[in-house]
């Protein structure tokens, strides 16, 4: 059986709603998709690094922590 491995590339893709995207992983059924704890890693170091940038603008900030589930 395929296995499909979404880099971090992809899973950001399939973040902003990519519609590209969502045609192909329409095809492949979802237990056959997998991440891999690097791409966890580079998300979460990228959303820290969001944060990190708006610690000043109280405005953006609630959203930059929203957006960590």
């Amino acid at each position: 059986m395929t296995r499909y491995i979404l880099d971090t590339d992809h899973v950001t893709a399939f973040q902003h709603g990519n519609s590209r995207f969502f045609q192909r992983m329409k095809l492949i059924d979802s237990s056959r998709i997998f991440v891999t704890i690097i791409t966890l890693e580079e998300q979460i170091k990228g959303r820290f690094k969001v944060i990190n940038n708006h610690n000043t603008d109280f405005q953006e900030l609630p959203l930059a922590y929203y957006e960590l589930h």
